[in-house]
């Protein structure tokens, strides 16, 4: 079960759980992966927290996915709030230079990376440099196209 990819703990029990494996069994298996060192909540929630945003997910997805697989929280948390500006802005141009370069106007763009959970302080910024300066503050929501 642990050869193809790393798994949370949570996954593991699941797993296990599914399989109809009873508690004392899961329980011994639980400890001696921890034992062998080779599951590690903090670190798969690091590395899979630095690989969702620089892929493009914003932390809103990111925390979506990884809660969904069974991240513990807390550990999730510090995960997304280590180097989190700079694994968003790397996001935020995969995006811009990618994915998104079919949205043609500043507006359809904004929207695109909002609706992902980048944050607007750092997405004007980007959108500045693909863009050019605003001559007048605007709002990620906004609905205008001539922004």
């Amino acid at each position: 079960m642990l050869h193809a990819s790393d798994k949370f703990e949570a996954e593991i029990v699941a797993r296990l759980e599914r399989e109809g494996c009873p508690e004392p069994a899961i329980a011994y298996a639980l400890a001696w992966v921890r034992e062998k060192r080779l599951v590690d909540d903090a670190r798969l929630s690091h590395e899979s927290v630095a690989k969702l945003l620089s892929s493009g997910a914003g932390p809103d997805i990111a925390r979506q996915k990884l809660l969904s697989r069974g991240a513990p929280e807390s550990v999730l948390e510090d995960a997304l709030a280590e180097g989190d500006d700079d694994r968003q802005i790397e996001g935020i141009r995969t995006l811009l230079g990618k994915k998104l370069r079919p949205l043609s106007t500043r507006a359809q763009m904004a929207r695109a990376l909002a609706s992902r959970g980048f944050e607007e302080r750092l997405i004007e910024p980007e959108l500045d440099r693909v863009f050019g300066e605003l001559s007048e503050p605007r709002m990620v929501g906004d609905t205008e196209d001539t922004i």
